[in-house]
């Protein structure tokens, strides 16, 4: 719809019939503003109540959905077009003509004050979107929406939803405004894609070990080299330039892919096996290593008998930091705590916050770790998730979404949490975020409220 016909839509609509049908049934009173949310964004529609009807204006619910609006000469009616779909409305019918048949409406059309009223549910749906007017949320749907999602992350101004199937994993591209999305990739086997710090490329490993970016503006893929060994936990370098990775089925190396030329380099080989949880930002990287459990009795017995002992003491993961850049560098030890570390991140400045798991008596806390300097960063609820975006930590509690800034160590409340989320990403500018859940997408709104961009 252009902007000329946008113009002047209400007084098309105005236009057929100023005659007040069912005129008497309507108050002044009860003439006003009923909120819609439209693909989750909220507009104000025109509202009436009509003989215990609630009626909605039909040019504003036209301008709402991108409709084109026309009035037919004669009085004989207003077309509304909605892509492949047009109907005819009358002042005063009981049906709205379509070009499958006739629908029939509970209450007639009504003209009010100028402005033509319509039941909404039938109208919405005639014009091919789906309508809910459930517990008072009016929302109307016009796209073809992710009916589940597992995983979700910020790709600069987008997100990238994963979904996983019998036969592999899809991933989409959603506009966080409309819940809009694009099939970005289907893949079996491959690890989970990778955005570049500037949000302009994902990465992936594919089942074979070949390394793939994709150029998400342009959608376009290309292999880097010709290595094929057994890649985990792929992470961007600062600059774009590489991508580091844990390689071998032991992960025993962390090594790099060169973006320019697909040459495959050893960053650490120091024989150490099970790293994992690799986190690269600034000038460094971070990972975890864990110990194996000891077998205490009979070593001739089979491991897998109930009556082998295996003692774990000492199989807690520990931190280790590593400078980039300085073929002598060695790897720090950062912890040395019996506790379990989770969602493990580096911020460019080269402190690494992680979540220290809690037990039946204590909560699950946020600590903030800079070479032997370690400190509580969030202890005020239990932290369920952490999740590291420019220079911010995003940190998801039952409750409560709350963002550190990692220059002032100020941890505030971004936003309450919807029950049972989980996945919580973070954008770059610490404003954004978005969960998941029970499978549904929700994208937080700038009022602090949570849309969903899936069914």
């Amino acid at each position: 719809m252009n902007r000329g016909s946008k113009a002047i839509a209400a007084a098309l609509v105005a236009a057929i019939g100023t005659g007040a049908v069912g005129a008497a049934a309507v108050s002044a009173a009860e003439a006003k503003q009923a909120a819609v949310s439209v693909n989750g964004q909220e507009v104000l529609v025109r509202s009436i109540v009509q003989n215990g009807s609630q009626l909605l204006s039909a040019a504003d619910l036209a301008h709402a959905l991108g409709a084109e609006l026309d009035v037919l000469p004669g009085g004989a009616g207003l077309r509304v077009t909605l892509g492949d779909r047009s109907l005819l409305l009358q002042s005063g019918s009981k049906q709205i003509q379509t070009g499958q048949g006739s629908v029939a409406l509970s209450s007639a059309v009504t003209s009010w004050q100028q402005v033509n009223y319509v039941e909404p549910a039938a109208y919405v749906t005639a014009l091919g979107a789906s309508w809910s007017g459930v517990s008072g949320e009016l929302k109307i749907e016009t796209l073809d929406l992710l009916d589940s999602v597992d995983t979700v992350q910020w790709a600069g101004g987008r997100l990238i939803a994963s979904v996983t199937t019998e036969d592999g994993r899809l991933d989409y591209l959603v506009d966080p405004a409309t819940g809009a999305s694009a099939q970005l990739l289907t893949s079996n086997g491959a690890s989970e894609l990778v955005v570049s710090p500037d949000g302009a490329s994902a990465a992936f490993a594919d089942a074979d070990g070949a390394v793939r970016v994709i150029d998400l503006p342009t959608l376009t893929m290309r292999k880097l080299g010709t290595d094929t060994s057994i890649k985990s936990n792929l992470q961007w370098a600062a600059d774009g330039k590489q991508l580091i990775f844990l390689q071998g089925d032991k992960t025993s190396v962390i090594a790099a892919i060169s973006l320019e030329d697909g040459k495959v380099s050893k960053v650490l080989d120091d024989k150490v096996e099970y790293k994992g949880d690799l986190s690269v930002n600034g000038s460094g990287l971070t990972y975890s290593v864990v110990k194996t459990g000891k077998v205490t009795a009979d070593a001739n017995k089979d491991v897998s008998l109930d009556d082998v002992a295996i003692d774990m003491a000492g199989t807690s993961p520990q931190l280790f930091d590593l400078a980039l850049g300085s073929a002598d560098a060695k790897p720090a030890a950062l912890t040395k705590g019996d506790e379990d570390k989770l969602f493990i991140q580096r911020s460019a400045s080269g402190t690494v916050y992680y979540v220290k798991a809690g037990d039946e008596n204590t909560i699950s806390t946020l600590i903030s770790q800079k070479g032997e300097q370690s400190k509580t960063a969030f202890d005020k609820e239990d932290v369920l998730e952490a999740v590291q975006a420019g220079g911010y930590i995003g940190i998801l509690t039952e409750t409560s979404v709350y963002v550190l800034d990692e220059s002032t160590d100020a941890v505030t409340k971004l936003a309450a949490a919807p029950e049972g989320a989980s996945g919580l990403t973070l954008a770059k500018d610490g404003k954004g975020a978005a969960v998941i859940v029970d499978g549904q997408l929700q994208k937080l709104s700038a009022d602090g409220r949570w849309t969903s961009l899936s069914k």
